[in-house]
């Protein structure tokens, strides 16, 4: 029913096998802590070929609920050396699940600092060359929009796009990761938790979604599933999102679109720092200052600040877990939004996803069987957390 892809950038080969079935009814967050934690050596550089870069979209990807539809991208951070895992809103969940594909595990390291695009189209999986796809230009110096509308020329203007700017290869630990092709077209700059230098130091300069309409997901041929999702659909009342919802029918509205709220114009600032791949929250009051400098001048005082900032010279934050960590490791293996709830109805909404988790998977589902799920997540971070701290990576 499921099916993964395994990428290995020092040979080139792509496999995709069916995923075991004890895997089905986990996804997001979930999966990359059992990936990591059974795969990989937990005191690896993470800017070695050791290191284990993880896509995965959540368990109910292509169930028409409005915000379930998050992707999850995981691996050993160089900024925190801990597992970390960052999500995002996009379609790139509901053509995975079109794929039956459920999540894509990236390893090795590409030789002679060469860039791929690791492509998901229609069921397939493959690498291209990014220097063959874009032959007339040096795409090492191309700044961040050049090179997705570099790639929407190549893929089309709906394709799903991850990637990452120059200040991921000169790591910065504020450096960003840029997503497009969401449901309003917008380029998306957010923080990457040092995940962006893992694709660059893996050689993926981007990855690549797209497909046709996404099917009728099979996980709603099955009316008491879909019967679920309407509900579901009318308890996910943000208060944002719900004026809009009450009178859209459910399977049209396939995002959180309080996630997708954009200025109706960016800064000459933020311009430069998505070009370069840099989250400018992590700007210092002095650059900030400089907001309506011309775009050189921000250029050059930008680039500097970043390469002052190694990541090497960063230390581990304490990690500490919320009252609520565990439902929040379920609704992130789920791949909700949970900007979409309110704290208040978090229980409720575990024992609605029990039911929907029985109608979709089988089998006996309650709210602390999920919370047992959303428990042995955070298990296995912390074993992977406590290895790699008492064992440090020698940085490069």
């Amino acid at each position: 029913m499921y099916r993964y892809a395994r990428v290995n950038m020092s040979t080139g080969n792509v496999r995709v096998f069916d995923l075991p079935k004890e895997r089905w009814c986990l996804g997001g967050r979930g999966l990359i802590s059992q990936i990591l934690y059974t795969e990989m050596d937990p005191s690896a550089d993470p800017l070695c070929q050791k290191n284990v870069l993880v896509l995965a979209s959540g368990m109910f990807a292509g169930c028409p609920l409005s915000c379930f539809d998050k992707v999850f991208l995981g691996a050993k951070s160089p900024s925190t050396n801990r597992l970390e895992s960052v999500s995002f809103m996009s379609r790139a969940s509901r053509l995975m699940d079109a794929m039956d594909v459920r999540l894509a595990i990236v390893e090795g390291q590409s030789a002679g600092n060469r860039q791929y695009v690791l492509l998901l189209d229609r069921g397939r999986v493959s690498l291209l060359s990014l220097e063959e796809l874009m032959p007339a230009v040096n795409v090492a110096d191309m700044g961040s929009y050049a090179l997705h509308e570099g790639l929407q020329r190549s893929f089309g203007r709906n394709a799903c796009i991850i990637t990452w700017g120059h200040a991921a290869v000169v790591c910065s630990p504020d450096a960003s990761l840029l997503i497009s092709g969401s449901s309003v077209n917008t380029l998306k700059n957010i923080p990457s938790r040092g995940l962006s230098a893992v694709m660059a130091s893996k050689g993926v300069r981007a990855i690549v979604l797209r497909g046709g309409t996404t099917h009728a997901s099979s996980k709603m041929l099955n009316s008491k599933a879909e019967s679920l999702c309407r509900d579901t659909e009318c308890l996910l009342c943000c208060a944002r999102l719900h004026d809009e919802l009450k009178n859209t029918p459910y399977a049209s509205v396939s995002l959180c679109r309080d996630c997708f709220e954009q200025k109706s114009q960016s800064s000459r600032l933020e311009k430069v720092c998505t070009d370069l791949g840099l989250y400018p929250a992590a700007l210092s009051s002095d650059l900030l200052s400089l907001s309506d400098a011309d775009e050189p001048t921000l250029r050059m005082r930008v680039l500097e600040a970043f390469r002052r900032s190694p990541y090497s010279s960063r230390r581990p934050v304490p990690f500490e877990a919320s009252p609520d960590a565990q439902a929040v490791a379920v609704f992130d293996t789920m791949g909700l939004c949970t900007r979409a709830l309110r704290p208040e109805e978090h229980d409720r909404v575990l024992n609605l996803m029990a039911d929907l988790a029985g109608a979709v998977y089988g089998g006996t589902w309650s709210r602390d069987s999920l919370l047992r799920m959303g428990a042995e997540t955070l298990q296995k971070e912390k074993a992977f957390n406590s290895w790699a701290e008492s064992n440090p990576a020698e940085y490069r």
